[in-house]
């Protein structure tokens, strides 16, 4: 798998759940085969630009919520970028990947943080950060050696980033 697939069918499943639509109901919309779907949703797949684009007016989403990354403006409008299909950019992208991962060490929390972020639109994205930005400034929830100038020096000696 490759994370930008992986990106963009998580996206997917997040907009066609949120719509309360299952798979077969997707594809039906978009004028798409279902194994299509699936294959685009589990990352095995990158759809191309015309699909992309069905399913986004299908969900009613712009194809730049599917594909943040992804997707450039242009004099002409959207496209996505052509290199999304090139084997080696996807094995350099996910070399890379593997090594941010390595070094950030993402745990559960931060996943299941991340996740239920990404499922959000923008105004709830939006809302879920100020919320957590409130909780940080409740000294019961900071870390010990965080200091009242509002800097943050998390405490790295547990390797927990989420305290």
């Amino acid at each position: 798998m490759n994370p930008i697939s992986d990106a963009i069918g998580n996206r997917i499943r997040s907009a066609r759940l949120q719509k309360g639509l299952t798979q077969a109901e997707l594809a039906e919309k978009a004028a798409i085969a279902i194994n299509s779907i699936r294959l685009y949703e589990s990352g095995k797949r990158v759809p191309k630009i015309d699909n992309l684009q069905k399913i986004a007016d299908a969900l009613n989403v712009s194809i730049q919520y599917l594909a943040p990354s992804f997707v450039t403006d242009s004099k002409d409008g959207d496209g996505i970028v052509d290199l999304l299909n090139d084997e080696k950019l996807n094995k350099s992208v996910s070399e890379f990947s593997k090594r941010i991962s390595v070094i950030c060490q993402i745990d559960d929390n931060e996943k299941r943080l991340l996740s239920a972020y990404h499922s959000m639109n923008q105004t709830g994205q939006e809302k879920a950060i100020s919320v957590v930005e409130d909780l940080a400034k409740v000294p019961e929830y900071r870390r010990k050696n965080d200091t009242d100038s509002g800097e943050n020096s998390p405490d790295t000696s547990n390797n927990n980033p989420m305290g």
